[in-house]
Parts: C-alpha cells; structure tokens; sequence
C-alpha cells in the first residue's frame, strides 16, 4: 500500500522512531523515500510481499525461531535485492552485515532493545500517512520541553542542550543586536552554516536563534527541537524586556524615595508592590549593589545579577532589578527568616 505522502528514512527516523534508535550502517541512504512500512511476521512468508521502498522492522530472535537461515545477513540481502528503503532491528547484528549494509547504502537502524516493534511500526505508519500531523506533535513535544526546562534551569541549559543537539554552537541574539547568551564550542575548519530561528510571542518578534553547525543536511527534528528552543527563549527575551521597561518606568526617583522618610517612602512602597515585589507578611529583603564606575561594566553585573535572581526565585523569592546612579540594584524579596548560606548559596551557583 503506497503511503499519502512520502516521507524519507531520515524524517521517518527522527519523527517517530524511538528515542535512542542510532544508525548503524548505510547513511548513504537516508535520503531514500519511504512508501510503506512492515514488519516480519512470525508466520511464512516471514517478510511478506515487499515492494522497493518499503521499511521493514524485524526482531532478530523472532527470525532465528522462524528459521536459521534467516539471518541478519540474509535480510540485508533480501532487502537490498527489492530496493527497500532501510532495516530497523531491536538487536546489534555481526559486524558482516553491518559492512554490507554499508556497501550497499541500505539504512541499517538499531532500535533501543526494549522497543515494542508494534507500537514502533504504528507510530511509523502514523508518521508517514500523516507527515504534518506529526511534526505539530513533535513541535508541541519539544517547547513544552523547552520551556519546562527553562523555568527549572534557566536559560543556559536551554541553549547547551540545544548546542549539544546540533554539535555545534548556539547563540541567542535580541531584537536590539545585543547577544544575550552563547553555548557550545566555536566551529573550525569546514564550512560552516548557520541556521536562524525566530524568538516571537504574540507575533512580536523579540529576537533569534542562530544555529552554527558544520552538518549541511539539515535534520527533520534538529529543526524541531531548535524552534521549540526559540519559542522558549522568546520567553526569556521578553521577562528580560518587561524588567527593562520597569526599571526605566521606576527610574532612580524610587531608590530616593525608599531612602527618604515619611510619604515619600510609603509611595515608593506603593510602586515597589504594584510591580509584584513582595513587601507585606513575614518577609526578609536582601539588597545588592555592583558599581558601574569601572570600563566596560554593565554586562557583566547585569548577566551576574540575572544569574542570582533566577536562584533566588527557583527557592520562591521575588526580584526586581533597579538602576541607581552609578550602580546597578537587586532587590529580593524572601520569606523570613533568609539565612546567609542561602543568600551565599544563590552567588555560588
């Protein structure tokens, strides 16, 4: 039965088989289109009618029950003489078929040895009837990942999982030109491509993703992963314009008026609490001050101070960041009473 829409082995193998499944042999060939997928039956014929371009996973201990001259030898063979688009197998074959597979481009593809082959040739077959469908899941899959992990971890982990994808380096870059954060290793020799994904929310554009790799095909989930990526980090890019604006809107006539006595300070209370920082109940405030006098500073006790506000608020304080003169403010806000170590613990990590 021929497939909707035509898929290759290398989208079918990046959306719906296995985390985990890795190639063996045959890379040559994951460009070739995919036009059904099957299984081997535990009843005669074990490979069915096959046809070129047919996928076909097979349990190695299964064919051995069936008959010892179905070998992993053989079902390359077999499948390289129909013009099958690739094998998917739950065990590692003897290195002779792997070379053969290789000789002949046959995709030679090694599920994760607890695999369910049945489930694994639906989500196939899934895949490959409905292309579109899937790529929404898989979208869907990897910027809620994304985004779980940002708030768990911050934005660095985000970017180095991504890095780590894509074996190459990554860069986050605002709207405004200024490069927000970086992960990986910079790229030598060869050459190089660099891919752009937008940071958007609410169809404003708030920045990119670029992607820099010395791989030139580019993958069906490598894509998928980098825009969840980017949907995650248009998060980020916008908390970090929303503090911008309030410490703009704030300015250095609240740090006076919290100085001040009086109604003056009661209004700046007032402010701090319509900006969401926690003043009323059992709180403890902790208030840190990096001079900007020096050549070049900014950036640098700007990233510090993004770095300690996200610790504070994983352990459930509430941060605001405050430009006063020549120094840049951190306020936080945390449940009494805020131990030292605590405090100390957040500058450490």
């Amino acid at each position: 039965m021929p497939a909707a829409r035509s898929a290759t082995v290398r989208e079918l193998w990046s959306l719906a088989l296995p985390a985990g499944t890795t190639l063996l042999a045959g890379e040559a060939g994951l460009g070739q289109t995919v036009e059904w997928v099957t299984s081997l039956r535990a009843t005669f014929p074990a490979l069915g009618d096959l046809q070129p371009g047919y996928l076909v996973l097979a349990r190695l201990s299964l064919a051995r029950q069936l008959d010892e001259h179905l070998t992993p030898l053989f079902l390359v063979e077999e499948l390289c003489q129909v013009m099958a688009a690739g094998l998917a197998v739950n065990e590692r074959p003897d290195d002779e078929t792997i070379a053969l597979a290789e000789r002949r481009g046959l995709p030679l593809l090694l599920l994760p040895a607890e695999s369910d082959l049945y489930r694994v040739e639906r989500d196939l077959l899934r895949a490959l009837l409905d292309t579109q469908a899937q790529l929404a899941r898989r979208e869907q899959e990897a910027r809620e990942h994304f985004e779980a992990r940002l708030a768990r971890e911050g934005l660095n982990a985000v970017l180095s999982e991504l890095a780590q994808a894509c074996s190459g380096a990554v860069s986050l870059n605002a709207s405004t030109g200024e490069t927000v954060a970086t992960a990986g290793s910079p790229l030598t020799g060869g050459a190089i491509v660099q891919i752009r994904y937008p940071a958007h929310v609410a169809g404003r554009t708030l920045g990119e993703l670029v992607i820099s790799t010395n791989q030139r095909r580019q993958d069906a989930m490598l894509s998928i992963l980098a825009q969840g990526a980017a949907d995650a980090c248009a998060v980020d890019l916008w908390q970090r314009l929303t503090r911008r604006q309030i410490e703009d809107e704030l300015g250095a006539d609240l740090v006076e008026q919290l100085l001040g006595d009086g109604s003056a300070a009661s209004a700046a209370c007032n402010r701090l609490e319509r900006q969401g920082y926690v003043l009323a109940g059992d709180r403890d405030h902790l208030v840190v001050a990096a001079p900007l006098e020096r050549q070049g500073a900014g950036r640098f006790e700007e990233q510090l101070f993004e770095d300690v506000a996200w610790a504070a608020r994983r352990d459930g304080a509430v941060t605001l960041q405050l430009a006063y003169g020549a120094h840049l403010l951190l306020l936080i806000s945390s449940t009494a009473p805020l131990e030292g170590q605590v405090a100390r613990r957040w500058f450490t990590e």
